[in-house]
């Protein structure tokens, strides 16, 4: 009955983020213009955006994995599920900064290093 309920909700959580992922590619300054209408913010964060887009699924399934075993009362798979997660998912976050040419400053700002 767990792994029905696993399996669902990967699967749900999957397709939520395809569908927000092709609208981050897509229709990227819906979103930056929420929080900023500057030309100089929107240009760069419209790039953001979009290569954000790439971590969507990821995230999503080191999530559901990682609550998942540690509801079942494992406690060695999620602490590697979210060791590799927590790698993968920055990768992305490695182009953001290489495209829109913010380099380690916006790491020292989004992460608080």
């Amino acid at each position: 009955m767990a792994i029905l309920a696993v399996r669902r909700t990967v699967k749900a959580g999957v397709y939520g983020m395809i569908v927000l992922g092709f609208l981050f590619i897509l229709v990227p300054g819906v979103f930056v213009r929420i929080f900023s209408p500057e030309p100089d913010v929107y240009s760069i964060a419209s790039i953001v955006v979009q290569i954000s887009a790439l971590e969507l699924i990821g995230v999503t399934l080191n999530m559901i994995y990682g609550g998942a075993m540690r509801g079942a009362g494992d406690t060695v798979s999620p602490m590697i599920v979210t060791f590799i997660g927590a790698i993968s998912k920055d990768q992305p976050g490695l182009l953001d900064d290489h495209f829109a040419g913010l380099g380690a400053v916006r790491r020292m700002d989004c992460h608080g290093d």
